[in-house]
C-alpha cells in the first residue's frame, strides 16, 4: 500500500510552489481536468484498526467502512460519468 502514501504526498505537495522534491502527480480541483481520480483508501490502516469483528455485529467495522465508501463513490457524478474506470483504486477489495 506504499503507492497510496507516495501518491498522496505528491498530490498534496503539488499545491506548493516550493515543494522539496520532484512531483509525479498534480492535484486539480476540477474533475473535468483529470486523467485519473485517486481515492486514497489506505486499506492497510483500516484493516489493522477495524478488522476485528465486534461480537454484537456480523461484519467488521473495516468491511462496513468500505461498503459505505463504495456507496458514496458510486453516487458521485464523476463515478457515474465513467462507471469508475478512471478511478484508482477502481474497486474496494472484499466488499
Amino acid at each position: 500500500h506504499n503507492i497510496e502514501y507516495w501518491l498522496m504526498l505528491d498530490l498534496l505537495a503539488s499545491e506548493y510552489q516550493d515543494a522539496p522534491r520532484s512531483i509525479a502527480a498534480k492535484r486539480v480541483h476540477n474533475s473535468t481536468e483529470v486523467d485519473v481520480i485517486f481515492v486514497p483508501l489506505f486499506l492497510s490502516l483500516s484493516y489493522h484498526r477495524f478488522s476485528k469483528v465486534n461480537p454484537h455485529h456480523k461484519i467488521s467495522r473495516n468491511r462496513d467502512l468500505k461498503r459505505m465508501l463504495l456507496t458514496f463513490l458510486t453516487a458521485q457524478e464523476e463515478w457515474k460519468r465513467s462507471g469508475g474506470r478512471d478511478h484508482y483504486p477502481p474497486t474496494v477489495a472484499n466488499v
